[in-house]
């Protein structure tokens, strides 16, 4: 039983940080190496112990299996460039165990324990997320820092350990959206820290999409008690406009950037969505998108190349779009059609079972894989997409009887 849960916590622990191996070492194989290995051993041990499993938790398991197959069988045909061994491929074979993994430490003995484990690494990974980003951002001010992507240095974006300032910026929303259901139930402790941290990468990441939402879950989780909303909204108002003025008196690209990015928020709550020409770009995308619905077929069969659907497409931004959609939904639709679409979600809204939050669930995990231009190679964003769905209201409601298997 210990070893059991020791390795799925390693293999979550070997995706959550895998991204700071590869940061620190700039090599896929040791980024993703250890995670590989781990899954190996979670296999091996699976078929050797071969634990019972509810049926219910059975179906949410081999449900994944059907679209990792037809991905995975897509994938091989065209691989992403010419690469085979790659993230994108590693998470689609991952996605089954990941759910796997859940169902053992969630539904299992030691369930506690094993939800402060995940939230203790958590509070770390958004920690180490944001000391990246602020010695990033002290290499732009003063040249001395910690590296910088140099695709996007020109422009000053902060990056932390990610490929770009969206994808650190999903990602912490869907780890605050996590939080945020089982903070009353289960954490109680270093809770502001966790939300002064994540709201900093909110801030820095300057993405429009995640501060809004990321205020309104903060907001809506306070609903309960108005006092406290009145309270938390100022301070966050006085907090805005002390970093407002901070950072203002600094003069580098990312502190530039990140008052841009300000001010096109404040256009947007003032105008509307008009304001703002990526927004208006992606919503002209995802109309377009429904049109093409009828005709998806089997999809492009090529990662990043969607252009067999861009007939039609007269908005601004068309060639940006057809390579990165910024849309699970889409991506997936362009890539796999609708054996993909079927494939993947089918299996999701079973999962939706586990979870007491499951219209906001379906809204943030919308609006939050909108915000990265693609995120089919991104095993923490599914590490914490899959994670997303379980949020019990109490431990009374998972422990299963003595003597039961989950």
């Amino acid at each position: 039983m210990l070893l059991k849960f020791n390795l799925h916590r390693l293999f979550f622990i070997s995706i959550l940080f895998s991204g700071f191996l590869g940061y620190v070492f700039n090599s896929g194989i040791i980024a993703n190496g250890p995670l590989i290995i781990v899954a190996g051993l979670v296999i091996v041990y699976e078929i050797v112990a071969n634990e019972k499993i509810a049926k219910k938790h059975m179906f949410s398991f081999v449900l994944f299996l059907p679209y990792v197959a037809w991905a995975s069988f897509v994938y091989i045909s065209n691989p992403f460039e010419g690469r085979y061994l790659s993230t994108h491929f590693l998470t689609i074979l991952i996605l089954p165990l990941l759910v796997l993994s859940f169902l053992r430490m969630l539904y299992g003995g030691g369930q506690r324990y094993n939800y402060k484990f995940i939230y203790k690494s958590l509070l770390i990974f958004v920690f180490l997320q944001l000391v990246v980003c602020l010695g990033q951002i002290s290499t732009y001010a003063f040249g001395v820092g910690l590296p910088v992507n140099e695709l996007y240095a020109e422009g000053g974006m902060v990056t932390g350990t990610f490929f770009n300032s969206n994808d650190l910026a999903a990602t912490t929303l869907a780890i605050l959206f996590f939080v945020l259901g089982l903070e009353k139930y289960f954490f109680k402790e270093d809770k502001y820290l966790f939300w002064i941290v994540a709201f900093a990468l909110l801030i820095i990441t300057g993405s429009r999409s995640a501060i809004i939402l990321g205020v309104g879950l903060f907001v809506f989780s306070k609903v309960n008690d108005p006092k406290k909303i009145l309270t938390y909204g100022s301070l966050f108002f006085i907090l805005a406009l002390l970093s407002v003025f901070f950072i203002g008196s600094i003069e580098n690209e990312a502190v530039s950037r990140m008052l841009v990015r300000v001010e096109s928020l404040v256009n947007v709550l003032q105008y509307g969505v008009s304001a703002d020409n990526s927004m208006t770009m992606r919503i002209n995308s995802y109309f377009h998108f429904l049109e093409k619905l009828p005709k998806l077929g089997l999809g492009s069969g090529e990662i990043n190349n969607y252009f067999k659907y861009s007939d039609g497409a007269n908005f601004r931004g068309a060639d940006l779009l057809f390579q990165n959609p910024h849309s699970l939904i889409v991506e997936i639709g362009y890539w796999l059609g609708w054996p993909g679409l079927v494939l993947f979600f089918g299996p999701m809204v079973l999962l939706l079972s586990n979870s007491r939050r499951k219209l906001s669930l379906i809204a943030t995990f919308l609006i939050v894989s909108m915000i990265p231009s693609s995120i089919l190679g991104s095993m923490l964003f599914f590490l914490i997409l899959i994670l997303g769905f379980f949020d019990f209201k109490s431990l009374n409601k998972i422990a299963p009887p003595a003597g039961t298997s989950i």
